[in-house]
């Protein structure tokens, strides 16, 4: 209250928010104070318009000042235990000759059935993570019972003219100098590449070596990572529907599935997919931030996917290596009384927050998308020709992902029913800027 020399933040046992980053911090330091406030106002932005409870803005927002103080806050909340400090060490692949082999059954989902299958695995799983965020520890895994995951699909890159520009491909004046936009980049891989044997050493290729993401909260709902995969896999299917048109660069989601650990206490699940080798970067997120790149090809595949679903969902928080994507938020406009595709899921208003920031460009125009906000001037990618030779796209149906709606008995119940636990379930890592430090690892 004014004139009482007590904040509401000192009376309430929430953390101060801390001033805005100076002038006598370093660039990269600036920057990276910068994102975290930016972080800390997005936050907010949630919590006012009741996107999250009070009790999850608490939390998360002690874990962004402790980020930027570089200290350690604490609260009333009893809503979970303190947790002890997780080990990170920053490595390669390790030798997983030297790990013990463990069961487990793999979670797959079809988008078509909307069915899960379950088959029984053996993995090894490293004891350390390799990168941890807010929410997800990422662990070096190893499948022992997939030879192969399918063949490994390279997509030829357009041939360079003697003005060294792609004849198909024209760039003109990328001020960002955006690598995966312009120049000659690397091949993208598009599907998951089949994992060799060992090199008699034990020892794993970064082609066979896969990334198991497990939550640091115990209590985390186990509905989270049913979610999560669904997620990756509908946004799989809307990227092969964007491929169908021949935009300039062609793109993918990397294939991702459950693992219930049974061996372990409680039986733990954990999202796998295969490690993204390569500079990760993150193009939008899930409530309007578009980086400073703004590459062509992720913005105008959210937009795409918002045609494309007949206005029903969009796509967002595009991010991964190259144009191979990973860990995507999609929000939908039928929302009802439940987010069926997580606390992410923050429909009309997310797809509003990301209209409002978005600038067509010229895929945009290449796919006959409506025009929103469009930019003056072509740069970047730029396909061959001004439109796309169909008339419109086509519009993907996607129904529902409930299990009232599943064909037969939803398998995930059983799952869920066994590991049912009463606890406050915590911030879905959706649901703010998920900004992840390398790899896809969650944070």
């Amino acid at each position: 209250m004014s004139g009482s020399g007590t904040s509401a933040a000192a009376t309430t046992g929430e953390p101060l928010i801390p001033a805005p980053p100076g002038p006598h911090l370093t660039a990269n330091k600036t920057t990276e104070q910068t994102e975290k406030w930016t972080k800390l106002n997005a936050l907010q932005q949630l919590y006012n318009e009741g996107f999250i409870t009070q009790v999850e803005y608490r939390d998360r927002k002690s874990q962004i000042i402790d980020a930027i103080t570089g200290t350690t806050t604490t609260t009333k909340s009893k809503a979970r235990p303190v947790l002890p400090p997780v080990e990170v060490v920053s490595k390669p692949p390790p030798d997983f000759s030297d790990i013990k082999e463990e069961k487990a059954l793999k979670h797959h989902f079809d988008p078509v059935t909307r069915l899960w299958s379950t088959s029984t695995v053996k993995v090894k799983i490293d004891s350390t993570p390799f990168a941890v965020g807010g929410l997800r520890k990422c662990y070096y895994l190893k499948d022992l019972s997939t030879h192969a995951e399918g063949p490994q699909t390279i997509i030829e890159q357009p041939r360079r003219g003697k003005d060294g520009n792609s004849k198909n491909n024209k760039s003109k004046g990328d001020k960002n100098k955006d690598k995966g936009d312009v120049g000659n980049p690397a091949p993208i891989m598009l599907s998951e590449a089949p994992v060799t044997p060992d090199g008699g050493d034990g020892s794993a290729s970064v082609s066979e070596v896969y990334v198991a993401k497990i939550s640091i909260d115990p209590f985390e709902d186990r509905e989270v990572y049913f979610a999560d995969v669904a997620m990756q896999i509908y946004s799989k299917l809307f990227a092969q529907k964007f491929n169908v048109y021949h935009p300039p660069k062609r793109i993918d989601f990397v294939k991702a599935w459950l693992l219930e650990l049974v061996e372990r206490k409680d039986s733990p699940l954990c999202g796998v997919e295969r490690y993204i080798d390569g500079p990760y970067r993150k193009h939008n997120n899930n409530f309007g931030y578009v980086s400073e790149d703004e590459r062509n090809t992720p913005q105008a595949f959210s937009h795409f996917t918002y045609e494309a679903s007949d206005h029903q969902m969009l796509v967002c928080d595009i991010q991964g290596v190259g144009d191979l994507y990973t860990d995507p938020q999609i929000h939908t406009v039928n929302m009802d009384d439940t987010r069926w595709l997580g606390k992410g899921d923050l429909g009309p208003r997310g797809i509003h927050k990301f209209l409002a920031t978005h600038q067509c460009n010229a895929i945009c125009r290449y796919l006959r998308l409506p025009s929103i906000n469009a930019k003056q001037v072509d740069v970047g990618t730029v396909p061959s020709s001004m439109y796309m030779k169909h008339h419109h796209v086509d519009v993907v149906r996607i129904e529902r992902y409930t299990p009232s709606n599943m064909p037969g008995q939803d398998p995930r119940q059983p799952l869920l029913q066994q590991h049912q636990r009463h606890t406050t379930p915590g911030m879905n890592d959706a649901s703010r800027d998920k900004g992840r430090p390398n790899q896809g690892c969650r944070v």
